[in-house]
């Protein structure tokens, strides 16, 4: 189904009456457009708004006088006809309204939760692309064990993102271990690491200002709940041009 034939459903999915494969394609479509998800929120206020509209109405005096006076009677009301069909179609369009209100105010409040949601994750999103594009970036390669071995660490003020690839999959009770190298300054540990699929890492590291150094970066293998300064072999080493 097109676009333009989605929204036209817009209404009737507010309303519930949406169901089997319609609603399915509906609801994948509404999870990426922003469009039919707004057309929701307008029709659930319009429909509020009309509900709350209608204000109830007491019955009245002589309706009143006359139903006092019938049961002082013990008899029966005549009420006509039609003034019966009349309060029943009065009354069932003023519970309508009402359950239709609340329903769309949910489906409402439910969107704008997604919405929200959504807009926190583009958020989060655009500020990773941010970090990416603007941080410095510090290169390394192979050691001796892992000649094929290969990783970038990115860094920006405090935050420290790693990458690499080419690493065999550590010995029990190892894990990789990460170390900011900085001029005159002992090795800082930034975080350990197991492997992903492939000998990979990727990862953030832990928080560091490096905003006044020009950092270099190494990778050892140590005991996995890691320590204070590098025993093991080098792994990746900083790939200096």
């Amino acid at each position: 189904m097109t676009h333009d034939e989605l929204l036209e459903l817009t209404p009737l999915y507010a309303l519930d009456a949406l169901d089997g494969d319609d609603r399915a394609r509906f609801e994948t479509h509404l999870a990426s457009c922003a469009e039919c998800a707004r057309r929701i929120l307008e029709f659930a206020e319009a429909s509020k708004g009309l509900a709350d509209a209608l204000p109830p109405r007491p019955p009245s005096p002589a309706l009143k006088r006359n139903i006092l006076s019938t049961i002082r009677s013990s008899a029966k009301p005549a009420i006509p006809f039609s003034y019966r069909l009349g309060m029943a179609a009065s009354l069932l369009l003023v519970l309508g309204f009402g359950l239709l209100g609340i329903h769309l105010s949910r489906v409402a409040a439910k969107y704008q939760t997604e919405m929200e949601r959504l807009h926190s994750d583009l958020e989060s999103v655009r500020r990773e692309n941010e970090f990416f594009q603007t941080a410095s970036v510090a290169r390394m390669k192979g050691g001796d064990p892992s000649p094929t071995a290969a990783g970038t660490v990115l860094y920006r003020d405090r935050k420290v993102f790693l990458l690499a690839g080419g690493l065999p999959d550590p010995p029990a009770g190892m894990k990789y271990e990460l170390w900011v190298l900085l001029p005159e300054k002992l090795p800082i540990p930034a975080g350990v690491y197991g492997v992903q699929e492939g000998g990979t890492i990727r990862g953030p590291a832990f928080e560091i200002d490096l905003s006044l150094f020009q950092a270099q970066f190494a990778i050892t293998l140590e005991p996995e709940a890691g320590v204070s300064s590098p025993t093991g072999a080098k792994y990746l080493v900083p790939d200096v041009q």
